[in-house]
């Protein structure tokens, strides 16, 4: 406890030098990237044959976590910046200002609502997005998301994935990589939250390649509606199961109570 609280004191010591609020450099601060990662499964190696179904086969922990009001609902963002990047193989890096990609990203947090109208969520991995070109498939596989930190002062994932680009007609696939994302979501106004990620991108090796830094605004376009499934699986059963398990039996839903 000693060792952290003297790290994160440094960290608000120089937190002009990088123009970042307190509270976005102290949680930012709660976990670094991994310096390597285990070496890719053959199953996403290039020349591989895709298998789209057996990535999602795996099930999720059943560790839920509560959401402060201020995150809770759905979210979306569209223009986002690119501020920095590093390439670990020519050691060179650079800032940028004013250099925006636009696309649409939307994120939801809270799944289930408890007795006391406590609002939950539960991380949702492994899952597959997927973004069609004329001649590849792009596959975003994310193997896992861990919440390190939710407050009322903002939020800290860490979420690690792999992509692959699958030949549309023969599906191998031509090529793959690593990556791991340290996203910070920070409130910032009524119904307006910074987003500000860290991404890293290692080889099939799991040697690291390139890191980058994106901020964008995201803005709430919808409240918080339950969501009862989800690919195959029962989140309200999973929900009570999760209660009952760390004793809170008080914080199950009435309706449950009733049956």
């Amino acid at each position: 406890m000693k060792i952290r609280h003297v790290v994160i004191c440094f960290a608000v010591a120089h937190l002009a030098s990088f123009g970042w609020s307190a509270s976005a450099k102290v949680l930012e601060g709660i976990s670094d990237h991994s310096s390597g990662l285990p070496p890719l499964d053959a199953q996403y190696r290039p020349v591989a044959k895709f298998d789209d179904v057996a990535p999602a086969k795996a099930q999720p922990l059943n560790k839920w976590y509560h959401m402060p009001d201020w995150l809770a609902g759905v979210w979306q963002s569209k223009q986002h910046s690119l501020i920095y990047q590093f390439n670990y193989k020519t050691k060179k890096e650079w800032e940028a200002k004013n250099r925006f990609s636009y696309y649409l990203a939307e994120e939801r947090f809270g799944k289930q609502k408890d007795s006391q109208g406590g609002i939950w969520d539960l991380p949702l991995a492994p899952l597959v997005n997927k973004a069609l070109s004329k001649d590849f498939v792009s596959y975003h596989h994310i193997t896992n998301i861990e919440y390190l930190y939710v407050g009322d002062d903002g939020m800290v994932m860490r979420i690690r994935s792999v992509v692959t680009l699958v030949s549309r007609a023969g599906s191998e696939i031509v090529s793959a990589y690593q990556q791991e994302s340290i996203s910070t979501r920070l409130p910032a106004g009524e119904n307006l939250m910074r987003v500000r990620d860290s991404i890293k991108v290692y080889d099939i090796e799991g040697h690291p390649l390139r890191r980058s830094k994106v901020e964008a605004i995201a803005t709430r376009v919808g409240p918080f509606e339950p969501l009862n499934e989800r690919n195959g699986l029962d989140l309200k059963a999973m929900f009570i199961e999760f209660l009952k398990s760390e004793k809170k039996d008080s914080l199950v839903p009435l309706w449950c109570q009733v049956l």
